[in-house]
């Protein structure tokens, strides 16, 4: 139980981050060549899943933590929270790890820990680069069997984060 007598668990938040990854998961079965007769469209709807995939996690990460501070935090500093994370920045590796650490020291301490084992950093930001060279107008070529192992790995750190924030 949290502080305030609300379970610590918050299906509403895990409700939203599902819904959030349907649609990614949706997305990502309509991004199959077999439906797509033309290279270039095939080419630009995995474009256009990356980008998703990224925007998946820093929602998902925006959930997380305002999930958490409408429980554990007081209204001003909650609304003040809230306010800041309306504006979540591109989330590469430093940015994610810093932006967790303002919560808590300890659980950034172990997303570092986790995002270093199987070479995670490097496939989180080379998403988000990917991410950024696409919303900027620049080219970035990215195959789906990548786009589909940069959505694993955003799932394996929103599944991480929702267990140290809301621990069942």
């Amino acid at each position: 139980m949290s502080r305030k007598g609300k379970p610590a668990h918050s299906t509403h938040a895990v409700w939203e981050i599902q819904a959030l990854r349907g649609r990614v998961e949706e997305l990502e079965a309509r991004c199959n060549p077999k439906l797509i007769g033309d290279d270039e469209v095939y080419a630009d709807l995995t474009a256009y899943l990356v980008i998703r995939i990224s925007g998946y996690l820093e929602q998902s990460v925006r959930i997380i933590l305002v999930e958490y501070c409408d429980k554990y935090s007081h209204k001003m500093a909650n609304s003040f929270v809230n306010s800041h994370l309306s504006r979540m920045p591109n989330l590469n590796a430093s940015a994610l790890i810093n932006l967790i650490q303002k919560f808590d020291v300890s659980i950034s301490s172990d997303l570092e820990r986790m995002i270093s084992e199987d070479e995670r950093r490097g496939r989180l930001n080379a998403l988000v680069s990917i991410r950024n060279n696409l919303a900027h107008g620049l080219s970035s070529s990215v195959s789906p069997r990548q786009a589909a192992e940069y959505r694993i790995l955003v799932e394996e750190i929103i599944d991480w984060l929702l267990v140290k924030f809301h621990p069942n």
